[in-house]
């Protein structure tokens, strides 16, 4: 979903709860999994806004709790 948003509107910053929205899913579940991410060096976060960093990560992960 993270990189579907981010390539369907780039300059848009998305809210953790607009892409928890998008996705069926809670901010709270969001925002522990792109911490996840940003611990893999998938992804970063500067403020609200999210930079992709492996594309290729993102797409080949499943990610459960």
């Amino acid at each position: 979903t993270l990189l579907y948003l981010k390539e369907l509107k780039p300059d848009h910053i998305w809210t953790r709860q607009e892409i928890a929205d998008y996705c069926g899913s809670t901010a709270a579940t969001v925002i522990r999994t792109m911490a996840y991410f940003e611990n893999q060096k998938w992804i970063e976060q500067q403020g609200r806004d999210i930079i992709i960093l492996n594309r290729q990560a993102l797409l080949d992960q499943t990610y459960s709790e």
